[in-house]
């Protein structure tokens, strides 16, 4: 075979392609009729250069993504009588950007100090 269908390469496309289509069942049998943004697994499963020990960070980002999504119809109804539609979606906009990029530095840091400890 050659480097392109190498047996690790052949069997990390099928666990791939295996969790894209079970994930994709789950959604549909969650009523989430917008799985694109499950697909952004893919995407970022190839940034990772295929290292499978990055599938749990990338599909647990996805969950948060699609619960986050979830949250959109609650948020703006709670929020647009108070502040108005637009400014409803920036607000939940920046509460997005600040919890995810808040939760990525505290697993950043939290991961430095404890690899610094060993």
């Amino acid at each position: 075979m050659n480097q392109v269908f190498n047996s690790a390469h052949m069997t990390k496309t099928l666990m791939l392609t295996i969790w894209i289509v079970a994930g994709t069942v789950i959604l549909q049998k969650l009523g989430i009729h917008d799985k694109w943004p499950a697909f952004l697994a893919l995407i970022f499963f190839f940034e990772a250069k295929f290292d499978l020990s990055k599938l749990k960070n990338i599909f647990a980002a996805g969950i948060v993504g699609i619960a986050m999504g979830m949250l959109i119809p609650a948020t703006l109804g709670a929020l647009a009588p108070v502040v108005g539609g637009e400014n409803a979606f920036y607000i939940y906009v920046a509460g997005v950007v600040l919890v995810t990029i808040g939760m990525g530095l505290s697993l950043t840091l939290h991961s430095a100090t404890s690899h610094s400890r060993t």
